[in-house]
């Protein structure tokens, strides 16, 4: 499913469609994390999520940000981490997806409580 949706936004930008440059970089970014190749998914997260962001694309900057906060939680980065999990519960607040923003939120609060035990 995922190679056909990537091949889908190829094709897409192939034709000249500027809206999907952020979420071809965003598939490259999860390709990268999937081989372990940690600089590659940091390049391409953060770049997906300036390119969605210059487009206007606010939920799927948001979208962006969560899959790169989850990626440095996975790694142990957890300041750099519940920084952009923060970023990425604003842009959804902004955009009005309020259940996935009340879904981070009790995310979070049992990520503390793992902790705390």
């Amino acid at each position: 499913m995922g190679l056909k949706n990537a091949a889908v936004i190829r094709s897409w930008m192939k034709k000249g469609n500027p809206n999907c440059l952020h979420l071809d970089t965003l598939l490259d970014a999860e390709k990268a994390r999937l081989k372990s190749n940690r600089h590659d998914a940091i390049k391409a997260y953060e770049s997906a999520i300036v390119l969605a962001a210059r487009r206007g694309m606010i939920h799927e900057q948001a979208l962006a940000n969560e899959r790169y906060a989850d990626f440095l939680l996975r790694l142990g980065e957890s300041n750099e981490g519940m920084g952009r999990l923060q970023d990425a519960i604003k842009g959804y607040k902004e955009w009005g997806a309020n259940a996935k923003v009340h879904l981070l939120e009790s995310e979070i609060t049992s990520m503390f409580h793992k902790e705390g035990d």
